[in-house]
């Protein structure tokens, strides 16, 4: 065994020096100064753990992770009590999303040392990826019980605790992060999406506006904006607008756009279509997009699914027998993702996420289909000058508001969305005020909709019909609960009017309806799925119409019920309707007794009907795009 190497400088030094020298260039990210070293070492003692170690490590940072496997399993075999081989080998399996394999592996670093601070933070970061929040939790607070002032430790119990909806929990992680690191760029936003998710919106936009300030290139911050601002009352379809140029432009920059498509632009062709989403699981979105993929004529059109989640379910298994070819893609970077889309010669491609939660808007920034379209996700235009169109219909995107989108706007003839009726076996009762004699309202939506200009509106709705009552549902935890009371006894209204509830399993929640007489829906965000759910159990909603770009949701959804008069066009007639709906039961039973059967029957429901609509939607983009194709060939012929 030769004790002594040349470095690539020709100097000549001891295995021990050239292992500090090495690591000197690895800490420094010389990766390939540290590699060269780590190699002459290993032709002079081959089984050198060190060595065999950090040479995986630099293969997993330049992303070969099947050879940092085999290079940290050899040098685990030669020493097998190195705990920061174990925690590397657990890091990359990760990525491979081998999650036992990983988990396993912190665990063994665990039984050498029980208090590695690393290996519970890691184990957190893994169960939290496959949505075990319980128990990333536990590890999370067993990691920092180690080391308190591990900022990215509450950052990450911060977000575990805001999928829990424990919001006020969450928020004290963010603010307890920020207090060991004022400049945690990521834990701005994320205390950002969680007051949002309060209802403190003007809070929540200053979060990130900072996060901004600290990297004018985080693109999660401005699409998380562009929510929080739909939710705010006084902006302008103009100030939307801008703000979603903005996006663009920032997506934009990072983006090598393609321009040539390996694709036959044959009008009748079978259309391989792309669906880009990270809710495809037991999301509301699934029972939006389920209706379409098993009512399409397969012959004509070919869906391909580009999977943005780790996480799967009984959902995702139903919804990948509708698929020709599924990709699971959350990991790959923006422009892998689109490289990938490119080869599989996608025709139109479509993102069902908007601004929300697990987008991948910056893809179509590289343009990797010739068509490209939103629906769905978050009503409100992408920003984005590549996105071809946004599938919408003549409620939801009036004509007058055709400026406010940077697509086009394609217009579906009736509903923009149809929906799957839930599988519970829940019946509608008859109006609870017939049994209570009060009316009671009610509103399921995320508190995040209830703005102070809905709940003025609402208090003064309970303060003149008589002995009225409003339940709220998702108001988790006595100080969520605390805030709401207090929001609404500033406006007069008594607490024994609210009834404060939780989120609730799904029988639970729709058997939750048949306590309530009519359903209030928020503005300018109003409620989908939620309205939808509310119709379905035969309890109508009165929604308001919208003053601005992506607010007439509520009213696509009341003509397509056919329920036109319980749209309030503004404040005065939204509480006059309220007074005089509720003020004559013998109506209000009348509906309720027949609006499942209404809405069942209508194109809310009407999944073969709205398919058809749909295919016709894709085929006419389809038809602009090869009429495109074929005048651009003439031009250069």
């Amino acid at each position: 065994m030769n004790d002594q190497i040349d470095t690539p400088g020709q100097q000549t030094v001891t295995i021990k020096q050239a292992i500090d020298l090495a690591v000197q260039h690895h800490d420094a990210g010389r990766l390939p100064e540290a590699e060269s070293i780590y190699t002459q070492i290993l032709l002079a003692e081959p089984e050198h753990p060190v060595a065999l170690h950090s040479l995986g490590v630099i293969a997993h940072q330049v992303g070969k992770n099947d050879i940092a496997v085999d290079l940290i399993n050899r040098a685990l075999v030669i020493q097998p009590d190195i705990v920061e081989a174990y925690i590397d080998l657990g890091n990359v399996l990760k990525e491979l999303n081998d999650w036992v394999g990983a988990i396993e592996n912190y665990q063994k670093a665990l039984a050498i040392g029980p208090d590695f601070f690393g290996a519970h933070y890691n184990i957190g970061l893994t169960l939290q990826e496959q949505n075990r929040l319980n128990e990333a939790l536990e590890s999370y607070q067993k990691a920092l019980a180690i080391e308190p002032n591990f900022a990215e430790a509450h950052n990450d119990l911060g977000n575990t605790l805001k999928e829990l909806n424990r919001l006020n929990e969450a928020a004290a992680c963010f603010r307890r992060a920020l207090t060991i690191n004022p400049d945690f760029t990521e834990a701005h936003y994320n205390l950002g999406n969680t007051l949002r998710d309060m209802g403190e919106i003007d809070d929540a936009l200053v979060c990130y506006d900072k996060a901004l300030t600290l990297n004018s290139d985080y693109i999660q911050a401005y699409s998380n904006r562009l929510y929080a601002l739909k939710l705010k009352m006084g902006i302008t379809s103009l100030e939307i607008r801008s703000e979603a140029e903005k996006f663009g432009q920032y997506a934009r920059a990072n983006a090598k756009p393609f321009s040539n498509w390996s694709i036959l632009y044959t009008p009748e062709k079978c259309l391989r279509v792309g669906i880009v989403s990270g809710d495809l699981r037991n999301h509301v979105l699934a029972r939006f997009l389920e209706p379409v993929l098993s009512n399409i004529d397969k012959s004509r059109i070919a869906f391909v699914a580009y999977n943005n989640s780790f996480v799967e379910d009984e959902m995702t298994a139903k919804l990948k027998a509708y698929f020709a070819l599924w990709n699971r893609v959350s990991g790959l970077s923006d422009d892998r993702l689109a490289s990938r889309i490119y080869d599989d010669k996608i025709d139109i491609l479509i993102d069902l996420s908007g601004h929300t939660s697990r987008n991948r808007l910056p893809v179509f920034a590289y343009k990797p289909a010739p068509v490209q379209s939103t629906w769905l996700g978050l009503f409100a235009t992408s920003g984005l000058r590549e996105m071809n169109y946004i599938i919408a219909d003549p409620y939801i995107a009036p004509h007058h508001e055709a400026d406010f989108f940077t697509e086009d706007v394609w217009r579906l003839p009736e509903a923009f969305f149809c929906a799957a009726p839930p599988d519970i076996p829940v019946e509608p009762s008859t109006p609870p005020m017939l049994k209570n004699g009060y009316v009671t309202f009610g509103c399921f939506n995320q508190l995040a909709k209830m703005n102070d200009g809905v709940v003025e509106v609402w208090a003064n709705i309970l303060q003149k019909v008589p002995n009225s009552k409003l339940l709220l549902k998702n108001v988790d935890g006595d100080a969520m609960k605390s805030g709401v009371s207090a929001r609404f006894t500033a406006f007069g209204v008594q607490l024994d009017q609210l009834i404060l509830e939780e989120r609730s399993p799904p029988a639970e929640y729709y058997s939750a309806f048949n306590r309530v007489d009519i359903t209030l829906d928020p503005f300018p965000y109003t409620g989908g799925m939620t309205s939808l759910d509310s119709l379905w159990m035969g309890v109508p909603v009165l929604t308001h119409c919208g003053e601005r770009v992506g607010s007439h949701l509520g009213e696509s959804i009341a003509v397509n019920a056919g329920l036109a008069d319980w749209i309030a066009p503004d404040n005065a007639s939204y509480i006059s309707k309220a007074i005089s709906y509720a003020s004559d039961f013998d109506k209000l039973a009348k509906l309720r007794a027949n609006l499942r059967n209404q809405v069942l029957n209508s194109p809310l429901y009407d999944a073969p009907r709205f398919a058809r609509h749909f295919e016709v939607a894709l085929r006419g983009m389809w038809y602009k795009a090869c009429d495109r194709a074929t005048q651009a060939s003439r031009n250069t012929a």
